[in-house]
């Protein structure tokens, strides 16, 4: 961002990706279970995938200053909410042979955990785009320099991640997910009270708290998706858990966007909610905590389905 186009932020990946893939290849295993009648959801493909896409297209164009009532917003989220809605009736009618198996969700722990990562990823996601925002709108600093307060999020994330499985073993993924949940809370809520003069050791010490807690909740939640599913039900699960992470990640960033947006637009007089025209920094200050205060808010409302994962693995199914 500092040297190069804006486009080589998606450039940059694609080394890591050819790599990934050939990694995928040589050293994954082949596959000795495979049900010689299953076929892909084409149907089902044909209405998830632009249904999230229209919806997530709908909810940027708010957040990029469009009218909720105009028509770019109304067709996009409408109609991608129209085909999503579309894909439930299918994926019920069509059971287990359905893209994602929503029947899956009957089940307390695979319904309680993604919910909880659904929650969780929008709140954390929203707060990933905001946090390098911030000092760049605010206090002027660079690309380069906004980047590196993310970083601490990696590093807590580091420390605690490799524990969460053994944890997660002994004491199970409810309190461990819960205890990651509140870390991470404790970070986002220092953020609610800086201030255009806040130092970056404060920024960066608030980072990192999240991603401790990141490191606890992502894998503890992950695995108590699958407590209790019979081995064949599996496939479907992941996929279904790793969409809906997705999708919280997603429409979070667009729904703090907008709440941004709008914070702006009402707490800076002239700015018509357009980032570059503003220069009050106190009134942009107060415009993202105000935006940081709906992320802890959608965080502190994820306790709700975390709390409800069972305490114990139930027997799985066979």
């Amino acid at each position: 961002m500092d040297d190069l186009n804006w486009r080589w932020l998606f450039y940059v990946n694609i080394p890591f990706c050819v790599a990934a893939l050939v990694a995928a290849v040589r050293l994954l295993p082949k596959d000795t279970e495979r049900a010689p009648d299953a076929r892909l959801d084409v149907l089902g493909m044909a209405l998830l995938s632009p249904g999230l896409a229209a919806l997530v297209y709908g909810l940027s164009e708010a957040g990029d200053g469009a009218g909720l009532t105009s028509v770019p917003v109304l067709a996009g989220a409408g109609g991608g909410a129209v085909l999503i809605a579309l894909f439930a009736v299918h994926a019920l009618r069509r059971g287990e042979n359905a893209l994602i198996d929503l029947r899956l969700l009957r089940r307390r722990p695979f319904l309680s955990a993604t919910g909880g990562l659904f929650l969780y990823t929008a709140a954390v996601f929203g707060l990933m785009i905001l946090i390098p925002l911030y000092p760049q709108v605010v206090r002027g600093d660079s690309p380069l320099d906004a980047g590196w307060l993310l970083a601490p999020l990696g590093l807590g994330a580091i420390v605690t991640m490799p524990l969460a499985g053994r944890l997660a073993d002994r004491y199970g993924s409810r309190w461990l997910a819960a205890g990651g949940l509140a870390l991470a809370l404790c970070g986002a809520l220092v953020l609610t009270a800086i201030g255009p003069n806040t130092s970056r050791a404060v920024l960066m010490g608030a980072v990192f708290v999240i991603g401790l807690g990141h490191g606890l909740v992502a894998p503890s939640l992950m695995a108590a998706a699958y407590q209790g599913l019979p081995r064949p039900s599996i496939p479907g699960a992941t996929a279904g858990a790793n969409i809906l992470v997705r999708i919280g990640s997603s429409i979070g960033t667009a729904g703090l966007a907008i709440v941004l947006q709008l914070a702006i637009r009402d707490g800076v007089p002239g700015t018509n909610g357009n980032l570059r025209e503003a220069g009050s920094a106190p009134q942009l200050a107060e415009a993202f905590t105000h935006t940081f205060w709906w992320a802890v808010a959608i965080a502190a409302v994820a306790l709700i389905p975390v709390l409800a994962v069972p305490r114990r693995k139930p027997t799985p199914t066979p």
